[in-house]
């Protein structure tokens, strides 16, 4: 949003001051040359750059937001002291709701998977461009600061937009290892010692399963999780400080 606040901000305050000290027109994208006039058609330039950027930002949140994390019901730990451990399966009702939670288990898991499979590549590039933008926008941030400090500004919007939107690729992974992670607490806690021994079995299952918490990787070597979100960008700011020494 500060980012594309930019070209607006000029015309907004040359309303308000004189003509002889108005500020320059700036554009959202640099671009020293065009094959027309930027003077002339700076209007349909500058609304194709807003369409532009809303359009791929929609694909961005279109992607992104398919992964969304199914957090899992807890296990009904309530069951009556009149239990039997051998009922028939007719009248075992922890039985059929230990099914249901097993299936409803498995579809996440199966989810989950697809998603893994279907983003870990994307993940992987999306998350070293990311490092590498952040570097050195990061560096010019630090060198343009005191020579041109608008410039200065815009590289600033456009880091924390970087890191906002690393950020935002992390949280859901660390959501979904936290829910699935969980599950074998829920099911450890819950009162299988009041069940059948049909339903303990499957108890035991399905704790052993929920044990491996799900994880989404970038490159299937990179869990994507608040703990290593700020190993980016310790190693991002790292960088900067070797471009800065190296100036």
């Amino acid at each position: 949003m500060p980012f594309m606040i930019i070209p607006i901000a000029p015309i907004m305050i040359n309303i308000f001051i004189s003509d002889n000290s108005s500020l320059p027109k700036q554009l959202l994208f640099v671009q020293y040359e065009y094959l027309f006039d930027i003077k002339k058609y700076y209007y349909p330039v500058m609304l194709h750059s807003y369409l532009g950027t809303c359009a791929f930002i929609n694909v961005i949140v279109a992607l992104d937001t398919t992964c969304m994390v199914y957090n899992l019901s807890k296990i009904d730990n309530e069951t009556s002291h009149n239990f039997a451990f051998k009922p028939t399966k007719y009248y075992d009702k922890s039985h059929e709701e230990m099914i249901k939670c097993m299936e409803l288990h498995q579809r996440i898991l199966d989810y989950a998977k697809l998603i893994e499979d279907s983003h870990y590549i994307s993940y992987f590039f999306q998350l070293g461009i990311n490092m590498i933008c952040i570097s050195f926008t990061g560096f010019q941030i630090a060198t343009k600061f005191s020579i041109a400090p608008d410039v200065s500004i815009r590289f600033a919007a456009f880091t924390s937009t970087q890191l906002a939107f690393l950020f935002l690729q992390s949280f859901p992974g660390q959501q979904l290892s936290d829910s699935s992670s969980q599950v074998f607490q829920d099911v450890y806690s819950a009162k299988w010692y009041k069940t059948s021994m049909r339903t303990r079995k499957l108890f035991f299952l399905m704790s052993m399963r929920s044990a491996k918490p799900c994880i989404l990787t970038a490159g299937r070597f990179y869990v994507l999780g608040l703990a290593n979100f700020g190993t980016v960008v310790r190693t991002s700011i790292s960088y900067v400080m070797v471009l800065l020494s190296m100036e």
